[in-house]
């Protein structure tokens, strides 16, 4: 994990204040979609699909390798 985002390390990795989890990737619903206006994704808690608040949330950033390290399957 790194402090700050970059090309490989892009994915937001978050204690969250709501169920507690510590150290857990965010998931993202979207895209989310309104003529007129820009696609929206949304960030949420892969535990409990809860909405950091801000991005105080966020402790680092991750890269797709270390998460399949860790145990997260890629779905081909």
């Amino acid at each position: 994990m790194r402090d700050k985002q970059d090309g490989t390390y892009h994915i937001p990795i978050i204690n969250c204040k709501h169920c507690g989890a510590e150290n857990v990737p965010v998931s993202v619903t979207g895209p989310l979609r309104k003529e007129g206006f820009p696609d929206i994704y949304i960030w949420e808690c892969c535990k409990c699909e809860h909405v950091p608040e801000d991005d105080s949330w966020i402790v680092g950033y991750a890269s797709e390798d270390e998460l399949i390290a860790i145990g997260w399957e890629k779905e081909e």
